[in-house]
């Protein structure tokens, strides 16, 4: 993945902490915020990765802890053309953050 191939350039001011699920992720982010006063960071692929980041999230905009979750989209020409993996999570997403960008806004 060419994200990973950027962070590996920053080794030596990140600290990577490969989980096993999205949800155990993005719960591990918002605890390490709590702690530690810093943003949680969590990456995620699309479709059913992305998904399981909402409750998560949720809970982290209820606490006003800060976690920005990076995740992956299909093309903006095939979203909506299959049902699981195409959805925009602007629509799933939309009551539980602050802030959506895609890549495009960049």
């Amino acid at each position: 993945m060419p994200v990973y191939d950027a962070l590996y350039d920053y080794n030596d001011r990140l600290e990577h902490i490969l989980v096993r699920h999205e949800q155990g992720a993005i719960h591990a982010a918002q605890g390490f915020a709590r702690v530690s006063g810093k943003t949680g960071v969590v990456f995620a692929t699309s479709g059913p990765g992305a998904t399981n980041l909402v409750t998560g999230l949720a809970d982290a905009m209820i606490d006003s802890t800060p976690v920005v979750c990076i995740t992956g989209q299909v093309f903006a020409h095939l979203l909506l053309v299959q049902m699981l993996f195409k959805r925009p999570m602007s629509s799933i997403s939309h009551s539980c953050h602050k802030m959506e960008l895609s890549s495009h806004q960049c």
